[in-house]
């Protein structure tokens, strides 16, 4: 749980996992198949399930006239999908009255019925609470029990909620390498079952993952997918709140703007809709926006609001993370005394957090899990080979695991010694992180040079000064016959061009001022001061010479390989925008490869001769 180099990030990671995924349940894939279609229909589940995610007050007012009507008296397995929906909506709303009713409700189904399902629903709920409030390891040890239940004679629709519901409770307690091993062993599960709901949960998982680990990139487009996934059939209100992850990511990168539009629209859907849980999230992200963009005052006041509701609905394992941001703020709007105050307070915070008792049920559990997926490797190896080799692994992950729960401790009683000087420390090293971060998704990663993002905003900062990009040329280079080359060598051999071609031009660059880029596939940016044409095809040549000077050799054979390159000078400009001066240096460049390939081309020169084509082809 990364507690010990920056904790406030991860801990909202995982406090956004317990209020989005542990809230929303299941979904129409969790309906079990023989009572899809017009049976559980004809009940209302299925057309009631949508509102009780994302409008619980009013989920729960219909439930309960339904049952008042005596809609499920004669079909108890829908009753019990409805009880659990409406465990779900009064965690969702904060209706922790309700939600004891629907406890309540499946423990007598459960009793009734001898139904192990109702009984892991009833676990599930009970886990999802727990972890809400901070109590990890029990409500860890409730999700390992509800596991137990499904075994692989189950059908696959509970195996996929169950694998998904673990990935889940491992994540919100913070266990995030069992966690990573879980999401994978649920994405394939998932993608069994065939149902978007499931794979786009997952997705949404995953980039929580991915943040956490440090990959924002990948974690913007597990988001994006899960996103797209939601919308696409026709789940508007669960894409938003994904969206509202995303946010946090934006702004983590250095987009304030961008992730304040995010996090506005969720805020706006959560109010009108009733999700009192999420809104805590929803206006952190705000808060945290405007602090970004110097917007002091409203980043404090939604920030204290955000504590004091958290506070109120004892949102235990958020305040840590709130109480940080709130630290931040402050420091950042120059309030010296708020932000050691809330940094305490995020340290006292983090101590009860860690106060959870269990531990030892969490491990016999784990073991007993860990036994029996043993013996379910055996009985399933011939019908997925790839789940067993995934659980074979299962003894190494948890030594791996055991190992960082004593790292965790450690650093823990360090944190806790060193006390508010040390915390100072802490958000300095948050800042660079982001920088870090910030870096990562400017940068290409195949080539390790800048990426198509960072050469653009290069460019929009340049141009905001007209004289100064007047004094600049841009160039678009291209690698000649990249696609037989790739074709004929592979994949792996492309990937290794691309990276000796990035190398020889990066080693070309004369000062910082230069900036060379990936645009994308084989295509190159560069942008270089110059003040004339002359100084610009110098440039441009001598690139397009050390190319051809490369030897290149795979297969036993030595590999040709040249560039064509467009050059436009920024004082050449009518018109100095980023599309026209984008579109005369790839004019110049689609000359280049017209006229042979292997040289640079000026797009004066373009202009030029195509002014002289014109009058040739008129002349009598």
């Amino acid at each position: 749980m990364l507690i010990a180099r920056f904790w406030p990030r991860p801990l909202l990671l995982l406090v956004l996992v317990a209020a989005f995924e542990c809230s929303v349940g299941v979904e129409a894939a969790s309906i079990p198949p023989h009572l899809s279609g017009d049976e559980i229909g004809s009940a209302g589940v299925l057309t009631l399930r949508l509102l009780a995610m994302t409008e619980p007050d009013t989920f729960l007012d219909e439930a309960r006239r339904r049952l008042q009507r005596g809609d499920y008296l004669k079909n108890p397995e829908a009753e019990r999908e409805l009880r659990r929906w409406m465990g779900v909506a009064a965690l969702q709303a904060g209706d922790f009255a309700s939600y004891r009713v629907a406890l309540d409700a499946l423990e007598q189904i459960a009793a009734s019925q001898t139904d192990e399902i109702a009984t892991a629903y009833h676990e599930w709920l009970q886990s999802s609470r727990l972890l809400e409030r901070g109590q990890r390891k029990r409500g860890l040890a409730l999700a390992l029990r509800a596991v137990e239940r499904v075994g692989p004679e189950s059908p696959l629709w509970l195996q996929s909620l169950a694998a998904i519901e673990l990935c889940d409770a491992y994540f919100s307690a913070g266990e995030l390498q069992q966690a990573v091993e879980r999401c994978e062993f649920a994405e394939r599960l998932a993608q069994q079952t065939d149902v978007a709901y499931d794979v786009a949960r997952v997705a949404n998982l995953q980039g929580m993952l991915a943040l956490n680990r440090e990959q924002p990139a990948a974690a913007i487009d597990y988001f994006q997918r899960a996103a797209g996934l939601f919308r696409s059939h026709g789940l508007a209100e669960l894409a938003a709140l994904v969206e509202d992850n995303l946010a946090r990511v934006y702004i983590d990168i250095g987009d304030p703007q961008q992730g304040l539009r995010y996090a506005r629209a969720a805020l706006d859907d959560e109010l009108r809709q009733g999700r009192a849980i999420h809104t805590l999230t929803s206006r952190a992200n705000v808060a945290r926006a405007e602090s970004a963009l110097g917007n002091h005052a409203v980043a404090a006041r939604e920030i204290q609001t955000s504590i004091d509701e958290a506070l109120a609905m004892q949102q235990l394992p958020l305040m840590t993370d709130l109480y940080a941001a709130q630290s931040d703020i402050a420091e950042r709007a120059g309030d010296t005394a708020l932000a050691l105050q809330a940094a305490r307070a995020a340290a006292e915070a983090l101590v009860k957090l860690q106060e959870d008792s269990g531990n030892d049920e969490v491990l016999t559990l784990e073991a007993r899990l860990a036994e029996r997926e043993r013996q379910w490797q055996v009985e399933s190896l011939q019908r997925d080979k790839a789940m067993a080799d995934l659980q074979l692994r299962q003894q190494a992950l948890q030594l791996q695991s055991d190992s960082m729960k004593l790292a965790l401790a450690f650093s823990l009683s360090a944190l806790l010694a060193v006390g508010s000087a040390v915390l100072w420390l802490f958000w300095r090293q948050q800042r660079r992180q982001a920088a870090r971060m910030r870096e990562q998704s400017l940068t290409d990663p195949l080539t390790g040079i800048a990426n198509r993002r960072r050469f653009i905003a290069t460019l929009e900062a340049l141009l905001a000064n007209p004289d100064v990009a007047r004094r600049h040329a841009l160039m678009l280079l291209d690698i000649d016959y990249f696609k037989r080359l790739n074709d004929e060598g592979g994949h792996p051999f492309g990937d290794d061009v691309l990276r000796r071609v990035s190398a020889c031009l990066i080693a070309l660059l004369e000062s910082d001022e230069q900036l060379l880029a990936r645009i994308g596939g084989e295509e190159f940016g560069l942008l270089v001061p110059a003040y004339d044409s002359s100084t610009a095809m110098r440039i441009a040549q001598a690139a397009c010479d050390a190319v051809a000077r490369l030897q290149i050799q795979h297969d036993g054979r030595v590999w040709p390989l040249t560039i064509s390159v467009g050059v436009a000078l920024g004082a050449e400009q009518r018109a100095l925008e980023l599309s026209q001066w984008m579109r005369s240096a790839d004019a110049a460049l689609y000359e280049a490869k017209h006229r042979g390939r292997n040289q640079v081309v000026c797009a004066v020169d373009v202009g030029a001769s195509q002014s002289a084509s014109s009058q040739n082809s008129s002349s009598p």
